[in-house]
């Protein structure tokens, strides 16, 4: 798994950072399972903006759990 590093406040671990492998997927891999489940997504000209327009619709502000 290789080197962590834990983040602290406090005194008191709030993050913990390790490498994300081998649980990263490339884009290859999930556009060859998209095909193969007969996804009609592409990455045509307008993806790019069809993702911003996505994340612009849901700019409510982040209300996270409060942590003991």
């Amino acid at each position: 798994m290789g080197a962590e590093i834990v983040i602290e406040r406090d005194s008191r671990a709030v993050a913990v950072l390790h490498s994300a492998e081998p649980d990263v997927r490339l884009l290859s891999d999930s556009l060859r399972l998209a095909r193969e489940h007969g996804s009609a997504a592409t990455l045509d000209d307008g993806f790019g903006k069809d993702v911003e327009a996505a994340v612009a619709s849901h700019q409510e502000p982040l209300k996270p759990p409060a942590w003991d």
